[in-house]
């Protein structure tokens, strides 16, 4: 004999329904009013680069390809609202104290770009890497600088690295 649970109902089925569609309609409630007074919930966006790979040697000096001469980088990134450690790196090495930066959401222009220059102190030829964000509607760039010196000639990946902080 095959059974169901329709042939199984006890007489106190239908209020044990009820009571499991209330409990049901009750959860759902709070977790509607919870989204609605919390907002979606929003992962952490991972790290982003601005990178280039390309050969740079150890001593530029004048007349080296400079941002005009094709040592620029550059892209749109849509940005969610927050604070970012904006820092400059050249093969994975932080180049300069990183800025914190408080940023609305939008879509920016991220670019960088390296000059050869002398350094006035040492007088060697140095990179100086300076890197802009642009916001979106024409507001006023955020920028970073720093300059750096390689001990030796060869491929280096350089850039930016932007990582999301807090929502704050």
């Amino acid at each position: 004999m095959i059974t169901t649970f329709a042939s199984r109902r006890s007489p106190k089925g239908n209020f044990v329904k009820h009571a499991l569609f209330k409990a049901a309609a009750l959860t759902a409630t709070v977790v509607a009013t919870i989204s609605m007074t919390t907002g979606p919930a929003l992962a952490n966006p991972a790290p982003a680069t601005l990178l280039q790979n390309q050969f740079l040697a150890a001593n530029p000096v004048s007349g080296s390809p400079s941002c005009v001469g094709g040592l620029f980088n550059s892209r749109s990134i849509y940005l969610q609202a927050g604070t970012y450690k904006w820092e400059q790196i050249v093969q994975n090495v932080d180049v300069v104290t990183p800025r914190y930066i408080h940023l609305d959401a939008g879509t920016y222009k991220w670019s960088a770009c390296i000059t050869p220059v002398e350094d006035l102190n040492t007088g060697k030829w140095v990179y100086a890497d300076e890197s802009v964000l642009t916001p979106p509607n024409g507001g006023t760039p955020a920028q970073l600088g720093s300059d750096w010196q390689l001990d030796s000639d060869g491929y280096r990946t350089w850039g930016d690295r932007l990582t999301w902080v807090n929502s704050n």
